[in-house]
């Protein structure tokens, strides 16, 4: 089994990667970090649709020049990375990433074992989804019905009234 040293949900909102969750690094770093996927390996090839990986982020030549995921991962002793698309439909709707303190060959298994939980993620993500559209078309609905309530009280009120100034 995989022990993973930290763990990571990074949400795409329009070209920018933000951290959603995370455990195992610091709260306070993370919560300003924002990852342009342009700029790093991970994010940019998590949101072409692959797994990537590193063992060794210090010896990898594709972090090279990264600049705010490679600090705050040198910062936190971060050594080895791998990271899943989470695709949501047919858009990417962000990234899961595995973190490890020492360098790291991760093996097919363990790419898979990734994958699969992002895909797990991207099924819960559209459940919830899904529930808070129906929610909101309930609460819709509610409001529409009340409202029909209160028209047809009206024209009840106003028929009555009608009816006895008639009288």
């Amino acid at each position: 089994t995989m022990a993973a040293d930290a763990v990571s949900i990074l949400r795409l909102d329009g070209d920018t990667l933000h951290y959603v969750r995370a455990r195992g690094l610091s709260a306070d770093r993370v919560t300003s970090l924002v990852l342009m996927p342009g700029d790093e390996s991970t994010g940019n090839r998590a949101l072409m649709r692959t797994p990537v990986w590193t063992g060794d982020l210090q010896a990898d030549l594709r972090f090279n020049g990264s600049h705010g995921p490679l600090a705050l991962f040198n910062t936190e002793g971060i050594r080895a990375v791998l990271t899943a698309p989470i695709i949501l439909g047919a858009d990417a709707w962000g990234i899961v990433g595995i973190c490890m303190r020492q360098p790291y060959t991760f093996r097919p298994e363990e790419v898979r074992f990734a994958s699969d939980v992002a895909q797990q993620a991207a099924i819960a993500i559209g459940n919830a989804k899904l529930y808070a559209d129906l929610r909101t078309a309930y609460a819709q609905l509610e409001a529409a019905q009340e409202q029909a309530v209160q028209t047809a009280k009206l024209g009840a009120l106003g028929q009555m009234a009608g009816g006895v100034a008639h009288d």
